[in-house]
């Protein structure tokens, strides 16, 4: 189970890459991340998680990364770990500040398979706050708009 922050249970989750990796690998990482971040950014108030699937798909494809149409993108988590809003396709829920949420991207890369990145984050005007700490900066907050818990 994970620790909870400040009341909420949280995720967090990384792929990495082994310390003999290609040079080619570390470059599609910090792409994957670049495109965490941007769909990070959708999470605003009124934004539907049929909406956020929608644009996380055109963004992964945008970015060379085959996703998903039908996966689940990600969903409310505090009292459960999995819970209502969930951002999956067609869902009409709009988000509203304060709604706490698991974004669990997964990117389809042809060299490294499945890339991984999973967060915690806190919809909020002017943009999402990320509740999960951030191992390196290739996505830093003031990229999407929002702050650090």
């Amino acid at each position: 189970t994970p620790p909870p922050y400040a009341g909420l249970r949280t995720v967090c989750g990384r792929t990495m890459l082994r310390e003999d990796a290609p040079a080619s690998g570390a470059e599609e990482l910090s792409s994957a991340a670049d495109v965490h971040v941007s769909i990070l950014g959708l999470l605003r108030p009124g934004a539907t998680g049929g909406q956020i699937v929608g644009e996380a798909y055109r963004l992964a494809r945008a970015a060379g990364f085959g996703f998903s149409e039908t996966d689940e993108l990600g969903s409310g988590i505090g009292l459960d770990i999995r819970q209502a809003p969930y951002l999956v396709p067609g869902d009409a829920t709009a988000l509203t500040s304060g709604m706490a949420l698991a974004v669990r991207t997964r990117l389809k890369s042809v060299n490294l398979g499945t890339i991984h990145r999973a967060d915690t984050v806190l919809v909020a005007e002017p943009g999402p706050d990320v509740l999960t700490a951030r191992p390196s900066a290739d996505s830093s907050p003031a990229s999407y708009g929002g702050t650090t818990g």
